[in-house]
Parts: structure tokens; sequence; C-alpha cells
């Protein structure tokens, strides 16, 4: 501001008076986008609906290098548990969930589940992970990470169950209740307050006044 005031450019109509040479000179890129803007030429394109992403992710490091399924089972619990909670919070589903596993090597493999319908469930989430894991799992290998990534976004509709998809509806519904009051008990109390039982758990940066594991009953 104090450098447009310095040469008497005080308000919008002064910015658009200005050559855009000057304006170039004095502002860059971000000054010149502006100034044509203010001469009715569109720069900056405005969506009238949210763009969806394209993925929604959630990989990490395991901590160590692993031959253990069980452990990398554990890891991919918990990853899918924040990516349906993000998916739930943003009211988001997916369709296709790549599961993703770093060797020692760092080389990655990858293996795509398609789901029988668009859904953010954990249960439906873990249970594809947990299937993939075990096509993919190499006991020769070492592991060093693993990871979801959630594709094929779309906005979470209540006809994305055909008509003999029904009982699967009901029992996703229920699925979803109980993951929402899941996430507000966590999100009031402290995160991890209610956990899936068979997922790893990331260290504790604080006390807690209860811990309940959550046991996975359908």
């Amino acid at each position: 501001e104090a450098l447009l005031n310095k040469f008497s450019i005080h308000t919008a109509a002064d910015f658009a008076n200005t050559s855009e040479r000057e304006i170039k000179r004095l502002l860059g890129k971000a000054g010149t986008d502006l100034w044509h803007e203010l001469q009715g030429t569109p720069i900056y394109s405005i969506a009238s609906e949210p763009q969806l992403p394209k993925s929604v992710s959630r990989t990490a490091s395991m901590g160590e290098l692993t031959q253990n399924q069980a452990l990398i089972h554990s890891h991919l619990l918990r990853h899918a548990m924040r990516l349906s909670k993000e998916l739930i919070e943003k009211r988001l589903t997916t369709r296709n969930l790549i599961v993703m596993l770093t060797l020692k090597s760092f080389e990655k493999q990858l293996m795509s589940a398609m789901l029988a319908h668009p859904t953010a469930d954990y249960f439906l989430l873990a249970d594809a992970a947990g299937k993939a894991l075990e096509e993919m799992f190499d006991f020769a290998q070492s592991y060093r990470a693993c990871g979801l990534i959630a594709t094929e976004i779309a906005q979470s509709r209540s006809d994305d169950f055909d008509l003999f998809q029904q009982p699967e509806k009901q029992r996703e519904e229920k699925h979803l209740k109980l993951l929402r009051t899941m996430h507000g008990l966590n999100q009031k109390y402290g995160n991890n307050v209610i956990s899936i039982a068979a997922a790893i758990q990331p260290p504790s940066s604080g006390k807690v006044r209860f811990n309940y594991p959550l046991l996975e009953c359908i």
C-alpha cells in the first residue's frame, strides 16, 4: 500500500487508470493480473461448485522395516479409519481404493480394489485393504511404509445404492452413524479415546482420561 501511495495510486480507479506497464514494473505478475481484472478481463476463474479432489490419501512410514504382515495390516486399518473420517467429514465417497506398500528398497507396490458401490464406510475400506494385503504380501520382502489412496471421488448421495442393495444400504447407514458418533467423541474428549482395537495407535502426546477400544463387530 505504501508503494502504491508513493505513486499516487490510492483507489481501485487510480489502479485501473495506471498503465499496465507501470503496474507490472511496480507489482509484477500479481499486480498485472489484478489490473486486467479491473479492466473487465477475467483472469481468475470462478467455480460455481467446489471442485472434487482427484484422490484422498493416507500414507505413512511405519517407522521400521518389518516382515510382519499383521503389523502392516494394523497400520492399514489406522489409515482406513483416517481416510474414512475425512471422507465422512467432507461428505465424499470413493469407488476405488488403492493399497500401497513401500519395500525396503523404496520401491512402491500398488494394488487397486474396486468397491461394490461408492462409500466412506471404514468397515468396507478396511475389508478391501485387508484382502489386497493378502494378495500383495511377500514374506521374503521387508516393508517400510504403507497407505491407502481413494480415487473416483464423488459427493455422497442417497441414491448410491440400487434397488437390490437395500440390505447393504441399511448396514452402511448403521456403520456411518456409529463412525460419526465415534469421531464426535474423539473430537470432544481427545483423539483415540475410542479406537479400532486391531488398528495400530500413534504415540500419545498427552494424558487422556479413558480409552475404550472399539471392537469390530458387525
